[in-house]
């Protein structure tokens, strides 16, 4: 009866997101007695160019994709994006948010990385129960032109520039959507236009991305296409049955932090503790978790934070030290990396490209990218809280006076020792006392040390909400909430806290919009004209929407000469891979 029941629990788990989180009860679910079939996603990456410059950006957009019929995965909620070298190096490690099966980054190639073949890794926490060889992976070619050690790249071979005969349509058809063109030769500097129509019958929605880039005068790898990656990967299945357990959970909710917590002085394990955890700032994030019996616990970070630090503490201030699991490396042992050698032939392009590549860095400060704001996230307790601004009242230098003279429905008790502790008053009848502690937040650390928050400096308070209901986080019981913002986002708090419980985030990207060149007329537009326009990269939407039955892209051509490469991939809700290339040639016309 028992292993029915077990059976059963693990049936309905994969049902909902919530019973997924069940899972970290356990530090692994044993599957060997069942033969349970667990559903898969993959990773596809439609990255900009398989060959990249120093002082150059690798620009990916992340699909993350059910192996069962290909939709936009709802499973994981992050991703990670990784470059390696031949030696192993980890050239950058991203973590990226995954919305509805989709996640977008951007890295900009320092001087300092060598020339060399490099391999680009992409999956998520969950795809590592199938293994590394189920992660996505392709090439990238690096030049940097600024080193005398090009060795490992030299080579005496035949010419390995491209001559291409492109050959050139306006109007092309994939999977019920028509792409054309406005026009297939452009000017420096002139629009060029896409209309992107769809079968009435057919749905727009999806997730898709697009790049217009300079073809590459120098021979490189083929990067992989989103219609043949699904073609591959649906052959091979990802060996969906796993035999014999699910160790790494999706990351349903967010990011998933795992770690154990120890004993500072004895070393032991310690089981059943209630672990607060904080990412203090402007826009906090704070959670409690019990560890397990083996001392292990999952926190998962739903929201969106802006700070770089997360705090642990014992609820009880616990004498605990917490170990943080990390992040496993990925093993280049049998990854087979691209044949690349540099030859005289080359010389004439790789000066011309790092000359314009200088000229556009200079210029940067004059099209650059913006951060998107994080959307703001409102308290977790709603908007329940009686809130104060101290400016609005008379200051007082201690939170104690604060405390004392402002705040209603708080007051001070001694317990002995000359020591007080703060009090929300029960808003029950007669404001009868329930004998729990309040919740106390400074810009989202949590505070059990009343002794040293009652000697803060009040006038760092910018503002403070207060709470009379009772709240209930994760099992613990508080008589209330005192939420303190500082204004300069003060941590004088974390003198209280173990120096080795706090720890740095590894952080998700921040999205970005990316420039876009716009031209009017050039007579009007003076300031534009007299800025050189050197881009290779003409358009990068990591993000397009489709959502009427046309869409108009537009993007303008820059003072380089030759053959760009148009590539529009996405996959619709429905699992059909969409994939749009087409070359335009910018020609001198005067």
């Amino acid at each position: 009866m028992r292993t029915f029941f077990i059976l059963f629990c693990f049936q309905l788990f994969f049902l909902t997101e919530n019973n997924f989180l069940l899972a970290q009860n356990s530090s692994s679910l044993n599957l060997k007695e069942s033969k349970l079939e667990f559903p898969s996603e993959k990773v596809f990456l439609h990255y900009n160019s398989t060959l990249l410059f120093t002082g150059e950006y690798l620009y990916y957009s992340a699909y993350c994709i059910s192996n069962e019929n290909n939709h936009p995965s709802k499973l994981s909620k992050v991703g990670y994006i990784e470059l390696v070298g031949k030696d192993g190096t980890s050239i950058f490690k991203h973590k990226i948010k995954l919305d509805n099966g989709k996640g977008q980054g951007d890295f900009f190639i320092p001087v300092n990385i060598p020339s060399g073949s490099y391999k680009l890794f992409a999956y998520t926490e969950y795809m590592k129960n199938w293994g590394q060889d189920n992660f996505f992976q392709d090439n990238l070619i690096i030049i940097n032109p600024y080193t005398n050690n090009q060795e490992s790249l030299l080579n005496k071979s035949a010419d390995s520039v491209v001559n291409r005969k492109p050959i050139l349509k306006l109007q092309k058809k994939n999977q019920g959507f028509v792409f054309t063109l406005n026009a297939l030769e452009f000017d420096r500097r002139e629009k060029v236009k896409i209309e992107i129509k769809r079968n009435e019958k057919l749905s727009s929605e999806g997730i898709f991305s697009i790049s217009v880039r300079k073809r590459e005068a120098i021979n490189s790898p083929k990067r992989i296409e989103i219609d043949k990656f699904l073609e591959n990967t649906k052959a091979n299945n990802f060996a969906l049955r796993i035999e014999d357990s699910v160790k790494h959970l999706p990351e349903i909710r967010g990011e998933l932090i795992k770690g154990q917590v120890f004993n500072k002085e004895s070393g032991k394990i310690v089981a059943n503790l209630k672990l607060a955890a904080s990412i203090p700032g402007k826009n906090y994030f704070n959670k409690i978790v019990t560890t397990r019996s083996d001392g292990h616990f999952f926190l998962n970070v739903d929201k969106n934070y802006d700070g770089d630090e997360i705090i642990f503490s014992g609820l009880n201030n616990e004498n605990i030290q917490v170990k943080l699991e990390e992040q496993s490396e990925i093993n280049i042992e049998n990854v087979e990396f691209y044949d690349f050698f540099l030859d005289a032939s080359m010389k004439k392009s790789i000066l011309n490209r790092s000359i314009y590549n200088q000229i556009e860095n200079n210029y940067f400060s004059f099209k650059p990218d913006s951060i998107r704001t994080l959307s703001k996230s409102f308290p977790f307790y709603g908007s329940i809280a009686t809130n104060y601004l101290l400016d609005d009242y008379l200051r007082f230098p201690t939170f104690e006076e604060t405390v004392v003279e402002v705040l209603k429905n708080v007051s001070l008790k001694r317990i002995g020792n000359g020591e007080k502790r703060i009090e929300i008053n029960s808003n029950l009848p007669n404001n009868e006392q329930s004998g729990f502690l309040p919740l106390i937040l400074v810009n989202g650390l949590l505070v059990n040390d009343h002794k040293k928050l009652l000697e803060f400096d009040a006038r760092k308070i910018e503002k403070l909400g207060v709470v009379q209901d009772k709240y209930i986080l994760n099992g613990q019981i508080f008589q209330g909430i005192i939420d303190i913002i500082t204004f300069n986002n003060e941590h004088e708090l974390f003198q209280n806290f173990s120096k080795e419980n706090i720890f740095t985030l590894f952080k998700p990207l921040s999205k970005k919009y990316y420039f876009k060149q716009k031209y009017t007329s050039l007579k009007i537009d003076t300031m534009n004209s007299r800025i050189p326009d050197f881009r290779n990269q003409l358009l990068w939407n990591p993000d397009v929407k489709l959502k009427e039955k046309t869409t108009s892209i537009e993007f303008f051509t820059s003072d380089i000469l030759g053959e760009y490469e148009i590539c529009f991939q996405g996959v619709t809700l429905d699992g059909k891979p969409i994939l749009f290339k087409e070359s335009i040639l910018v020609k001198d016309k005067n």
